[in-house]
């Protein structure tokens, strides 16, 4: 069964339903997901530990910085 990002409606009902392509419900979706996400409770040093490892990578590979990441709470 294709998730619900795949549209397998009729054209009239693809319409009412508000004519969204698979891009537009996809970021809809995307955007839902985000919205319910919680960042889970972790110890600080596991996390300051991954992201050294991380950034350590980073700059391996010719990055100069790491992207800013956003909070969702």
């Amino acid at each position: 069964m294709p998730s619900p990002i795949i549209d397998r409606d009729t054209h009239r009902g693809w319409q009412e339903a508000g004519g969204l392509d698979t891009f537009a419900r996809a970021r809809k979706r995307v955007d839902q997901l985000l919205g319910e996400y919680t960042i889970p409770d972790l110890k600080p040093e596991p996390v300051v530990e991954l992201q050294n490892m991380v950034k350590h990578l980073a700059i391996d590979a010719g990055m100069e910085q790491l992207p800013t990441l956003r909070e969702y709470h």
